[in-house]
């Protein structure tokens, strides 16, 4: 069982438990949530680095809220650290309901969490915004469910309907950064679900990896300040005769001496492939790129 002081209390709605996970350092858990609704708690995220954490945290949501008392389980997005355990998870609570965004399930096999599990979350296309998780007619869970791609193209955060508070999973971190790689990842979707939550007006953030944010407007505000610097820096980078990737990704962190190399050059593709849609940058054929 995890041990009680880790876990909290956050709101009389919303329950944390920080579960050891195989995520990026400098973080080493992914906070998972139990969000109260009129039908009963969801769990936000099932992920685990082993076997004993994920023993641990069955154990202690057992212990904190009691068998049968766990609804569903909704994963914010397909990156491991939030749902590698859960199917495990799924068989143990007796869940019979796995909630993710249409893309979500895009990337995982039926062998992770089998069809009949599936669940797509309401409003799944790309034209739909704040939703509300339906399961049956007339009855719903009470929770709003919001899009905001970036980081991973299913992502989505929760806001609990009583404590209005959201559970940002990675659309911000307490510890760390948030990595947009170019494969699943988009810089320009990022700032604008950043905007989006932002503009909510929630009174606390809480993250997959760290601490409560309370100063919820002026954090929101600085990742997209620094989104925007960084894509200023990567545009300085370039001229109209062509550089490579790594040269841009040199010059464009090079305030970061620090930053693993593989982890900037993965972050500047991002933003030069948003430069590309924006017309600000061209690749030529021979992946050499320059000002558009």
């Amino acid at each position: 069982m995890l041990e009680p002081e880790t876990w909290s209390e956050l709101a009389d709605d919303v329950l944390r438990f920080p579960v050891p996970t195989l995520t990026l350092p400098p973080a080493t858990r992914t906070n998972h949530f139990l969000v109260g609704t009129d039908r009963g708690w969801v769990l936000l995220d099932a992920a685990a680095a082993d076997d004993s954490a994920t023993t641990d945290l069955l154990d202690t949501l057992r212990q904190v809220v009691g068998r049968g008392a766990i609804r569903a389980i909704v994963l914010s997005h397909h990156h491991q650290d939030h749902c590698n355990r859960a199917l495990w998870l799924a068989e143990r609570l007796d869940v019979d309901e796995v909630w993710a965004h249409e893309h979500t399930w895009a990337h995982l096999t039926d062998e992770q969490v089998p069809a009949a599990l599936r669940r797509v979350l309401p409003g799944s296309s790309a034209d739909a915004d704040v939703n509300t998780l339906r399961v049956d007619e007339p009855t719903t869970w009470g929770l709003r469910a919001l899009h905001t791609p970036g980081h991973a193209s299913g992502h989505v955060v929760l806001q609990a309907a009583g404590s209005a508070h959201v559970l940002a999973a990675d659309l911000v971190a307490g510890v760390g950064t948030i990595l947009i790689d170019p494969d699943d990842g988009d810089v320009g979707e990022y700032v604008d679900s950043l905007r989006r939550v932002q503009a909510l007006g929630a009174p606390r953030l809480h993250p997959a990896h760290g601490h409560t944010i309370d100063d919820v407007d002026e954090r929101l505000e600085f990742y997209i300040q620094h989104r925007l610097m960084r894509h200023h820096r990567v545009i300085d980078a370039l001229d109209r005769s062509g550089r490579t990737l790594d040269d841009i990704a040199r010059r464009a962190y090079a305030d970061s001496p620090t930053a693993m190399v593989v982890l900037t050059e993965r972050s500047t593709l991002a933003h030069l492939r948003w430069m590309q849609r924006l017309g600000e940058a061209r690749c030529s054929e021979d992946g050499w790129w320059m000002k558009g």
